[in-house]
């Protein structure tokens, strides 16, 4: 049996990579309708939809130079290429800034 510390941190590791372990799948409970994995998702969605709105609030400089379309786009292939920078905002925006300048899509300034 694994430690709560132990079953935060692998839930935490499926929810951000979007990928659970056998033994969590095991470990978390089936609840009708919905199955594990079923339920694993929402959170995985939420998580998600989470990190773009704060990403949205934090680079509004950003998504206004972008079409809507530029920035979802940007700010979806941030999160799936960078799923290890998703802990904090400060590791999130800094990532972002990073990933921003590499992709070459806009100028940012770097204390964004």
């Amino acid at each position: 049996m694994k430690s709560l510390v132990e079953l935060q941190i692998a839930f935490q590791k499926a929810v951000r990579d979007r990928n659970a372990s056998a033994e969590l799948i095991r470990l978390v409970r089936e609840q009708p309708p919905l199955s594990t994995r079923e339920r694993l998702h929402v959170y995985q969605e939420a998580y998600e939809v989470r990190l773009k709105e704060s990403l949205r609030d934090d680079f509004g400089r950003v998504r206004a130079q972008l079409s809507f379309e530029q920035f979802e786009g940007l700010i979806s292939s941030f999160i799936s290429a960078h799923p290890q920078l998703l802990g904090t905002s400060l590791n999130t925006a800094k990532g972002f800034v990073d990933f921003n300048a590499q992709e070459c899509v806009i100028a940012l300034p770097r204390s964004a």
